[in-house]
């Protein structure tokens, strides 16, 4: 004699139905969640300015303000300032990039440094760590309350940000719109100035030219920093500093 299996009622088993559907959902929505939650940090992560990395230049920084000479070349910005040799541009030059740093971050140390007036003039290069982050209507409003900062009688020159190894090519687009804002911005003040050598980092083609850039396609390496050592020169002569 044939067993008969138990077959539950048609209307339990559309709620099992419903049941395992919804917990397949459930399931999914939680390996979603915690990819986001737990996902491994981007190369370009930013820095905390409450880390104690952060701090540790600063302070870093701080101890050598008392004995920075008058009339000295000071270079303000993110881990592009950190590897540029700011003696090759001028002398005395003090360098006080910090790898990772935001327009932010620059904003809430730059009080801290106390001989900025006495400064022959003061560079700038950040920005490139908030475009993945910010619009650039916002990056602007802090780059206006970043030069607000500085010193007024002292001359200051603003880089634009740099094309990358962008494969979707939203970034490069960013940094272009970023770049034509700052050019307006500075032009605001006597005392700025602005230098763009994004076109000089690319090839005839239009894409970024690798032998300028390290491997990251981030950072300019030795060739691209001449490039830019060599306009921030010219940009000096051309104000007498």
């Amino acid at each position: 004699m044939r067993k008969e299996f138990f077959k539950p009622d048609p209307a339990v088993r559309k709620k099992l139905y419903i049941i395992y559907l919804l917990s397949i959902h459930l399931l999914l929505i939680g390996l979603l969640y915690s990819c986001v939650l737990f996902r491994r940090p981007s190369i370009e992560k930013t820095i905390d300015r409450t880390s104690l990395y952060y701090h540790r230049h600063v302070k870093y920084h701080l101890r050598a303000t008392g004995n920075w000479p008058d009339g000295s070349f000071i270079f303000i910005g993110d881990s592009h300032i950190e590897g540029l040799c700011g003696s090759a541009v001028a002398n005395p030059a003090v360098n006080l990039g910090i790898g990772k740093d935001t327009i932010a971050g620059s904003i809430a140390r730059i009080d801290q440094y106390q001989n900025l007036s006495k400064a022959k003039c003061i560079i700038l290069s950040i920005g490139s760590n908030d475009l993945n982050r910010q619009s650039i209507i916002q990056m602007i409003e802090e780059m206006t309350i970043l030069i607000k900062h500085l010193p007024e009688k002292v001359p200051f020159i603003c880089c634009g940000l740099f094309p990358t190894y962008d494969t979707l090519g939203d970034r490069n687009k960013k940094a272009r719109l970023f770049n034509q804002e700052m050019v307006k911005l500075c032009h605001e003040y006597c005392t700025g100035s602005f230098i763009d050598i994004y076109d000089s980092l690319l090839d005839e083609q239009g894409r970024v030219n690798k032998q300028y850039y390290d491997a990251d396609g981030i950072h300019l390496n030795s060739n691209g920093n001449a490039i830019w050592i060599k306009a921030l020169r010219n940009q000096l002569a051309e104000h007498g500093a």
